[in-house]
């Protein structure tokens, strides 16, 4: 779905159309939006499919656009230069689906663009979540073709490094990131989850 969400204190959205979503005031019924706040002059936003207009050509897409999963903005409304924007990338890898280890990939793809939307200013903080039933996301890989691509919890990533893949059948170019990484996984009932901030 594409579509903004709007939560103030004291409001709930309600549906407007099936692209976005605005909000309106219910008296002193607490919503959603409540438990995001310090303060009632707090606001926090959420657009989904965020357009991303790069300057040089993004390597997932192969153009100069991308969307971005989820940006959310915290801001105070009596002091609107203190406003918080981050940009958002999810991932659900199943087991079933048997896409290991071109998701690694895939994921990294991810924090490579989350980099871009960071430097190019389109959000203060870049935010890569996770979340899969599949433990080789979790433990180290072992072919030599594709094990650059490490994901596994304590693996690091030293920025600058080149990322090759080395299957016989091409899948994607070498990445390179700007920052330094480290995966640390955490249990979440039958699921593991990955949570990693880029500044």
């Amino acid at each position: 779905m594409c579509g903004v969400i709007n939560y103030a204190v004291g409001m709930r959205p309600v549906i407007a159309d099936r692209r976005s979503l605005s909000s309106t005031t219910l008296g002193n019924d607490p919503s959603i939006g409540d438990t995001y706040f310090f303060s009632k002059s707090e606001s926090f936003h959420v657009e989904l499919e965020v357009p991303f207009t790069s300057a040089t050509t993004l390597m997932k897409s192969k153009t100069r656009k991308a969307l971005i999963d989820l940006v959310v903005t915290f801001q105070d409304l009596q002091h609107p230069e203190q406003t918080v924007t981050a940009a958002i990338e999810l991932k659900h890898y199943q087991a079933k689906n048997q896409r290991e280890p071109n998701n690694r990939y895939d994921a990294f793809m991810d924090l490579k663009n989350l980099e871009a939307y960071v430097d190019a200013k389109q959000a203060d903080i870049g935010v890569f979540i996770l979340i899969t039933d599949h433990i080789h996301y979790i433990i180290k890989p072992r072919s030599s073709q594709t094990n650059d691509f490490d994901l596994s919890h304590g693996a690091t990533y030293k920025h600058g490094s080149v990322l090759t893949y080395r299957t016989d059948k091409p899948y994607g170019d070498p990445i390179l990131l700007t920052r330094d990484y480290c995966f640390e996984w955490n249990e979440a009932g039958d699921y593991y989850k990955l949570l990693h901030w880029i500044e």
